[in-house]
């Protein structure tokens, strides 16, 4: 992941003028295969594509946002899709639609866990970031400008946000928000209201010890 950000900056400092574009996923791929083994396509329906998910440290369990199995209920089968292209079957464990966060269980052999350490704790605005998306399994780049920003989410309830600059695209929705380091400091949310935040913010993410709450209690519940 640290190679991943230098790349990334190195593509950043060579554009004149304007917001920076995301590198394209190509140019990109060598640097994120320490990622992506992690990071999984979600998939509800007939194989469509719906969100982005990532393993975390229990055994089993993928988080992503609530709004990426919106039209799965609780203990539903869906699918997963790995990097090497691997379909995967899972169930929806629960979601917690508060915080945008749901957890699934990923049958089968593991996948490597993701962590957060103190990534989050240490992070200031202004930090380049990094969206970790599946597919289409590359990274978008960020800038940080708020660890706590509060904006109301679709439910209707006002949460303390991580807000980005960057339109992450589409499908980021559950990605992890990860620094440099590849500490996760937040996930993906497409649940903010419109005009939600501050001008200037262009995405958010739930900061992951809200996310890690969210997942501990629904797990419990399962």
């Amino acid at each position: 992941m640290r190679a991943l950000l230098a790349a990334v900056l190195v593509a950043l400092a060579g554009c004149a003028g304007g917001a920076a574009p995301a590198p394209a996923a190509d140019a990109v791929h060598p640097a994120v295969q320490d990622a992506l083994p992690s990071v999984v396509s979600v998939q509800v329906g007939e194989g469509r594509h719906s969100g982005t998910g990532f393993r975390v440290g229990i055994d089993g369990i993928v988080v992503t946002s609530a709004q990426a199995v919106s039209e799965a209920g609780d203990g539903a089968e869906i699918s997963v899709v790995l990097v090497d292209g691997t379909r995967r079957a899972a169930t929806v464990l629960g979601r917690s639609t508060e915080v945008d966060i749901a957890a699934i269980r990923l049958d089968g052999p593991q996948i490597p866990a993701m962590h957060s350490r103190s990534g989050f704790a240490q992070a200031r605005p202004g930090d380049r970031v990094l969206a970790v998306r599946a597919p289409p399994h590359d990274a978008a780049p960020a800038t940080l400008l708020a660890k706590d920003r509060r904006a109301a989410l679709a439910g209707g309830t006002e949460q303390s946000v991580i807000a980005l600059d960057s339109d992450l695209g589409p499908g980021a929705s559950g990605a992890p928000v990860v620094n440099a380091e590849g500490d996760v400091l937040g996930v993906v949310t497409s649940a903010a209201a419109p005009g939600a935040g501050r001008p200037g913010d262009r995405a958010f993410a739930i900061p992951v010890d809200v996310a890690r709450q969210a997942v501990f209690a629904i797990v419990g519940r399962a």
